[in-house]
């Protein structure tokens, strides 16, 4: 088992980490660009095998713009949300 530091200073995702998506799709046309916020979402990396905050990054564009459409511009921040054991809930720190 990890200790609090190992599991806090980790650069790979961990099991059960949580990225937080937030983006902007932009799209330029004879009037003039368009852009909205997309609603903020998450995504598991248990469920997407997500190795780290640069893969959730793609795999968020992927989403937004499946067909990869180049005229279209997405922006994402990505943010990771450390999963916390039930050891560490209840305070059982190694």
């Amino acid at each position: 088992m990890k200790t609090f530091r190992e599991f806090y200073n980790l650069t790979e995702a961990a099991e059960g980490d949580m990225f937080v998506v937030q983006a902007t799709v932009s799209k330029a046309g004879e009037g003039g660009a368009t852009a909205i916020q997309v609603p903020t979402f998450m995504l598991d990396g248990n469920i997407q095998g997500i190795t780290s905050e640069s893969h959730a990054e793609q795999i968020a564009k992927d989403i937004i713009n499946p067909t990869k459409d180049e005229s279209i511009e997405v922006n994402v921040t990505v943010g990771r949300q450390h999963a916390v054991s039930q050891s560490m809930r209840k305070g059982h720190w190694t």
